[in-house]
């Protein structure tokens, strides 16, 4: 009898802390995106979590998540900024799509992957694509798909035929005369640089949250991560080694969730 309930005990306590782990990796929808779907293998209903894509199902109620295959990672995690969804009546391409860091991406049920779309045309700061917000349609009678994007200042929408990005234009739309609240300064010494550079940004004064700083090489791959915790507003100072890095170009990333700008870095030897 002891032992049994002895068992019992173990048993109750195994399936808490087996819930309790489920409870804390699961993950929340931070964005959504929904189409009229008309078929029964799909709800049309879309959104996204911190690091995965997912799709909700009436027949089984729950979100099931899509493989994270071909997206932009950093720091080994998946990167998913927002999401926007039609129904393209195919699935290759499929009518989902993301902004993963700097490039739009759509999903192929077929390759059972997401497949990057080119950033040819798209505004950049320093080398690195300026991308935010997503939005798109299937037009009915010509059966095109029309994908668009903010790039800096404009509106941008994807050529297929060309596999570039064209502006529409800003005629009609009010200029912004006050200054941002994300606004700061951000610049680095010396540079180019041999062993030691400042980093220097001055952030807004009622700024209270998270700060991620990231090194990357020419070609937009991860070196390494300078700094990432949260900070006040004000003037702050951090420190580069460079030392141990080979001559040629780098680039600097600072993120929060307001803002995000990049710099270009040149080591010397």
């Amino acid at each position: 009898m002891i032992c049994n309930l002895f068992k019992m005990k173990n048993i109750i306590f195994i399936l808490i802390f087996v819930y309790a782990c489920n409870f804390a990796d699961s993950q929340t929808i931070k964005r959504i995106a929904s189409y009229d779907n008309t078929t029964t293998s799909s709800s049309g209903i879309i959104g996204i979590g911190d690091t995965a894509v997912y799709e909700y199902s009436w027949y089984y109620h729950e979100w099931l998540p899509f493989t994270n295959d071909g997206l932009t990672r950093k720091f080994g995690l998946p990167v998913i900024n927002e999401i926007a969804c039609f129904n393209n009546e195919t699935v290759n391409p499929s009518g989902i799509y993301v902004i993963s860091d700097t490039a739009v991406f759509v999903y192929n049920y077929y390759a059972a992957a997401w497949l990057p779309l080119y950033n040819t045309g798209l505004c950049r700061n320093n080398g690195l694509v300026q991308i935010s917000d997503i939005s798109g349609y299937k037009e009915t009678s010509s059966g095109d798909n029309y994908i668009f994007v903010i790039s800096d200042t404009a509106t941008f929408y994807y050529g297929w035929y060309s596999q570039q990005w064209y502006p529409l234009s800003n005629e009609g739309l009010s200029v912004k005369n006050n200054k941002p609240a994300n606004l700061f300064e951000l610049k680095n010494y010396p540079n180019p640089v041999k062993k030691y550079s400042t980093i220097e940004y001055l952030l807004p004064v009622d700024f209270n949250d998270k700060i991620q700083i990231a090194l990357f090489d020419s070609n937009g791959n991860f070196i390494k991560e300078i700094i990432n915790k949260n900070q006040q507003g004000g003037k702050h100072k951090i420190n580069l080694d460079c030392e141990n890095l080979s001559q040629g170009i780098y680039f600097y990333e600072i993120v929060s969730k307001d803002f995000k700008q990049a710099k270009r870095i040149v080591v010397v030897k």
